[in-house]
């Protein structure tokens, strides 16, 4: 008997055990999800693989439970298949990518989803603890809700602390529109589904009055923040979940929640009619929305979000037919898009989760999304049925709303979304009928079981085998761990030293490029980035250090061969070889066309690669000409703006010179001038061109400007000191204050005096009429003392002097030649 006892002792020591380090799992489970709700949803590459570290300690814990102690692995009869379907075609996808790097980041990412939507059928093993991992998901709903919220006030109130600039510095509520940590406010209005819907089945599900106040303020305060998103998409796919929210409710339960509808409406509708300056704008927002969508659908009036969107659908099909059984390989849409695109526009995700799935996983990634798909709302409406209750009927119904928005947007863009989505989805599955997952039983299908032991040996080779197993499984995990470290210091150096450039020394940006690519070889970015860092060493150089330009070439071709298909990385090199005046940068121009070919900017950098590295006329205008098509196409569809015709303009420009015909040369670069009035290179040519066919006052005005707007290029200050001075100003200094009153003592220093009649000095007010300081001082003075008036207004100002000549500009564009200026504040 006492044997027995102890036998029972021990057993249910073991249960305790268990469940407590079940509910270490559960706990430490939920930081992967709270890191990637409050960083940005995950999206970014260093955010993503710390996620997978933060992850790490709930998926190895539950794997020792599950793996080496050997504890029951509970999964879902039906949903176990679709799940190792959704997991092979990802493996798969590895074997067929276009790139390697993105592909197996994005099957981390399945994994880790897998990983919490099991942590989550078998942690969750009473009601207890189910109400509770649904409160922590509120918790964090409040939290990301009061962010947006408090953005929102910010930019509503204009308020000016260091917090609040914050919360608008990082997009948390652009224009009013709130984002909240999620970037993008149709993702952000998605999300807040879930949690409105589990607000209203507990406050159906709770008794206690203060408790029904409680969930009721969470569901409203959410409903505003929702409302805030201004998103159409998340109030559809709102109103869908409500329809099954409504109709899988029983009795009184149903009715008490029509009746809470109505009551919620006919509040909201007193609050409109007090608060009508506050909400009617809003409102009008949201109708005008709905409108764009009625009309766009109704009569196919083009928008420029719904119009992108079917066009992205059409692309999916272009890129099917290239890569139909496994698609182009997961994370890889945004490296392929530009190649398959119909119109000049670019996203790096489609708008749709199923048809991100059909170009990237081909039609069997999709097959194997829907399957899965179909069968987890199915698994969950059969729990909603057979285990009834208010909480497992607004749990299924906001994961409706959430994985309906997922199939009109690109929500699982932010990893976040799927990781809330599934694990939500094992907490309600939990509710249901488990199975026990056999792995013998499955590797004993393939013949992998291992076979038994003798008699005799069996004791010793238990004691051995458990070891062995141990042993493996901390040798795998502490491989794992490792590989997902050194991936994360990789990807997080690349984003400092991209980030920190120019800030920081250069050996030190380049160590930490280098240290990047050391840490993980198999990503392309800071391959290419140092690359870019490279070349413009290079051509800051005046003679080519050949050791750094093969290194660059080097680079380049590196992050090429690990990313092929990526139109970007063949235009930098081709920009680079350009440069330093390799004919090679007319293939790798060809090869961006190849992968780009809507955009003007690639045919006309070729046609000026044919100009100038071949002396090719006819391919030259014959590139410059579909580029202009090619713009004026996207320009009329209102796609871009009319600064993509600057470089095709200057080729034409290079072209006219090449032919001798000066005057279509000139007009050309003025129109260059016209698109991008910051231009410096247009600035140069058009006006070396007017100088040398006698046109001096424009000529001069555009060299001066070409200098202007790039100080650093030796080449353009040369040609301008030919016939006129630059005038550095030595005092006052930039940003100095005087008060009014006060005295200025302006100083300044030509470089040379050539051409130079006479100064003038002028002060500049933010708005308003000019303030003449001197209008007559001769080319020897260079220095002038002046006395601020006391009715001059406060604000900041900009101090000029001019160099007059009036025999060169003959009277035309206000007669000067040169000038500099400094920026002062005047104040009381």
């Amino acid at each position: 008997m006492a044997m027995k006892k102890d036998q029972r002792t021990i057993k249910k020591e073991k249960q305790e055990n268990s469940v407590s380090l079940n509910l270490i799992v559960l706990f430490l489970a939920f930081i992967p999800l709270f890191f990637s709700g409050i960083f940005q949803g995950g999206y970014f590459a260093w955010e993503t693989y710390l996620t997978f570290l933060l992850s790490l300690p709930s998926v190895i814990l539950f794997s020792y439970l599950k793996f080496v102690k050997k504890e029951p692995f509970k999964g879902i009869e039906g949903l176990n298949f679709a799940i190792f379907l959704f997991l092979l075609v990802s493996f798969f996808s590895l074997f067929f990518t276009v790139y390697f790097y993105a592909t197996l980041t994005e099957f981390f990412k399945v994994v880790l989803y897998v990983f919490m939507f099991y942590i989550a059928v078998n942690t969750v093993e009473n009601e207890k603890i189910y109400k509770v991992s649904l409160i922590v998901i509120l918790f964090l709903s409040f939290i990301l809700s009061l962010i947006g919220i408090l953005a929102y006030i910010g930019y509503k109130l204009n308020i000016g602390l260091p917090f609040f600039n914050f919360l608008l510095g990082r997009g948390f509520a652009v224009n009013g529109i709130i984002a909240s940590t999620l970037q993008y406010s149709n993702t952000f209005g998605a999300f807040l589904v879930l949690p409105m819907f589990i607000s209203v089945g507990f406050f159906l599900y709770e008794n206690a009055v203060l408790r029904k106040i409680l969930y009721s303020f969470l569901f409203v305060f959410f409903f505003i923040t929702f409302i805030l998103t201004q998103s159409r998409g998340a109030i559809l796919t709102f109103l869908a979940g409500l329809i099954v929210f409504v109709l899988l409710l029983k009795g009184k339960e149903r009715l008490y929640s029509i009746l809470s509808i109505v009551g919620l409406f006919v509040v909201g509708a007193i609050f409109v009619m007090l608060k009508k300056d506050v909400v009617f704008p809003y409102l009008g927002t949201l109708i005008y929305k709905f409108n764009v969508l009625l009309n766009f659908l109704k009569n196919g009036s083009y928008d420029e979000s719904l119009g992108g969107r079917i066009y992205m659908i059409k692309d999916t099909f272009r890129i099917l037919k290239d890569y139909p059984i496994f698609g182009a390989g997961f994370g890889t849409y945004q490296y392929i898009y530009a190649k398959y695109r119909s119109i000049y526009f670019f996203s790096k995700f489609p708008h749709s989760l199923l048809f991100q799935y059909l170009s990237e996983g081909g039609i069997l990634g999709c097959i194997a999304l829907l399957f899965f798909v179909v069968l987890l709302i199915h698994k969950g409406y059969k729990v909603v049925k057979s285990h009834y209750s208010p909480l497992n009927v607004g749990l299924f119904s906001g994961l409706v709303g959430i994985l309906l928005h997922a199939f009109i947007d690109f929500d699982w863009s932010l990893m976040f979304i799927p990781l809330i989505t599934l694990f939500s989805f094992g907490l309600l599955l939990s509710e249901g009928d488990k199975t026990n997952i056999d792995f013998n039983k499955i590797l004993g299908k393939f013949n992998l079981k291992p076979h038994k032991s003798e008699t005799k040996h069996a004791t010793r080779s238990k004691d051995n085998a458990s070891v062995n197993k141990i042993f493996s499984f901390i040798l795998i995990s502490f491989l794992i761990t490792i590989l997902l470290i050194f991936m994360f210091i990789s990807v997080n150096l690349d984003r400092l030293a991209l980030n920190n450039q120019g800030k920081v020394p250069l050996e030190k940006t380049i160590s930490d490029f280098e240290s990047a690519i050391l840490f993980n070889p198999l990503n392309a970015s800071p391959r290419y980035n140092l690359a870019n860092l490279y070349a413009q060493i290079v051509k800051s150089q005046g003679n080519a250090d050949q050791s750094k330009v093969s290194v660059t070439k080097l680079l380049y071709e590196e992050a090429i061969k690990k990313c092929p298909m990526y139109f970007l990385y063949h235009f930098d090199y081709a920009k680079f070889l350009y440069t330093i005046g390799d004919e090679n940068a007319i293939s790798e121009f060809r090869k961006t066309i190849e992968l780009n070919p809507l955009d003007p900017g690639a045919h006309s950098s070729l046609a000026i690669a044919y100009l100038n590295l071949k002396n090719d006329l006819t391919d030259a205008k014959s590139e410059l000409d579909l580029a202009l098509s090619l713009a004026q196409d996207a320009i009329d569809k209102g796609l871009i703006g009319k600064d993509i015709l600057t470089d095709i303009y200057i080729g034409y420009g290079l072209y006219y010179e090449k032919v001798g015909n000066l005057a279509k040369a000139i007009e050309n670069y003025k129109l260059a001038i016209s698109t991008s009035p910051n231009n410096p290179y247009a600035y140069y040519k058009a006006g070396s061109l007017e100088v040398k066919n006698g046109e001096l006052p424009q000529g001069i005005q555009h060299l001066f400007y070409a200098y202007y707007y790039n100080p650093n290029d030796p080449t353009i200050r040369a040609e301008f000191e030919k016939y006129a001075p630059v005038i550095l100003v030595a005092s006052p200094k930039n940003g100095e204050t005087f008060k009014k009153g006060g005295e200025i003592n302006i100083t300044w220093i030509p470089t040379n005096d050539k051409n130079v009649e006479r100064y003038v000095i002028w002060l500049i007010p933010p708005k308003g009429d000019w303030i003449l300081i001197n209008g007559n001082l001769s080319p020897k003075t260079l220095s002038y003392k002046y006395t601020l008036p006391n009715n001059v207004s406060d604000g900041a100002y900009t101090l000029r002097i001019y160099a007059v000549s009036h025999k060169i500009m003959q009277g035309q564009l206000g007669d000067w030649i040169s000038f500099g200026e400094v920026k002062i504040n005047i104040a009381r």
